[in-house]
């Protein structure tokens, strides 16, 4: 119960952002992908299969494309993607010897990321 003189508990919106910020920058990231695709999607007039299949075309077909999947790979958490579709995908792409390779840089790169991410902004959390 709270005093009868004290003012009610309002959460400021500068504590909410640094509390929070991380989730809206994934919001922001991803909304920013959805909006690309969208425009891109309009633009040549394909529809949600065809673009994927054009994804898939140019990623599996180009010297490029392990380098492009990698790079997907190690942003995965970043953008809070979950890695059993891109470990799927790694497959269908590449084959299984050489998707298990890629996907084995990928997701290692990934964890070292994800690591260097989470100790860097987790700086003082756990201190006593």
């Amino acid at each position: 119960m709270t005093p009868p003189h004290s003012p009610p508990y309002r959460p400021s919106l500068t504590r909410y952002l640094t509390q929070h910020w991380q989730k809206l920058l994934g919001a922001v990231i991803w909304l920013a992908v959805i909006g690309a695709y969208t425009l891109y999607a309009r633009a040549h007039d394909l529809t949600p299969v065809a673009a994927v299949q054009t994804l898939a075309n140019t990623i599996s077909g180009t010297v490029y494309g392990p380098l492009i999947y990698i790079l997907i790979y190690v942003l995965r958490p970043l953008l809070f993607f979950p890695s059993t579709l891109l470990t799927i995908a790694g497959g269908f792409l590449f084959g299984t010897v050489w998707g298990v390779i890629y996907t084995v840089i990928g997701s290692n790169t990934s964890a070292m990321v994800a690591y260097l991410v989470g100790s860097w902004f987790g700086k003082g959390v756990l201190d006593s």
